[in-house]
């Protein structure tokens, strides 16, 4: 597991990338599974590594949550986490670890989107520019279309895009 052969150091963006790519709630799952096995078995580092994925996860479902993006909440998967422990397919220990996760995502997430929605237009034009995209809107019938190339190269600066989950400088 590449989280575990980090032990205390940064993870590399494409780890990082691959980890939000993969949080969904048959993944959050099975590493809350592994977690909670490898701690009863004084597996530290390996506890640990899958603690650290975890948390990158939960943080980039909270993310998504607070953002109106995606369908996972947190609420769902400590609901499966429940039934899951109920049919003795996750170990009862994944429960106080997926809430204790829980409590350290949500302090550290303390910002919302929608606390930052005062930026002026500007910022947010040339933060546009620099990334490649010039967003064009077309009125069709009463809907609104994005534009092909648009959309790909939203798609593209999404894919390049590094989050962090904290703020360290004021705008």
């Amino acid at each position: 597991m590449d989280w575990a052969a980090l032990a205390d150091a940064a993870p590399d963006p494409d780890l990082l990338q691959r980890s939000r790519q993969s949080a969904d709630l048959p993944t959050i799952l099975d590493a809350l599974a592994g977690a909670a096995i490898a701690g009863a078995a004084s597996e530290a580092t390996l506890a640990n590594g899958f603690e650290r994925l975890l948390l990158v996860q939960l943080e980039t479902v909270l993310q998504r949550e607070r953002s109106g993006a995606g369908t996972l909440r947190l609420e769902a998967i400590e609901r499966s986490v429940n039934a899951a422990i109920a049919a003795d397919e996750l170990p009862a220990a994944a429960r106080t670890l997926f809430a204790t996760l829980c409590r350290r995502v949500r302090r550290s997430n303390g910002v919302s989107g929608r606390d930052l929605v005062p930026v002026k237009a500007a910022m947010v034009d040339d933060a546009l520019a620099r990334l490649g995209l010039d967003l064009h809107r077309r009125q069709i019938g009463h809907g609104r279309r994005v534009l092909a190339d648009t959309y790909s190269a939203g798609e593209a600066a999404g894919q390049r895009f590094e989050f962090y989950p904290a703020i360290t400088e004021a705008a």
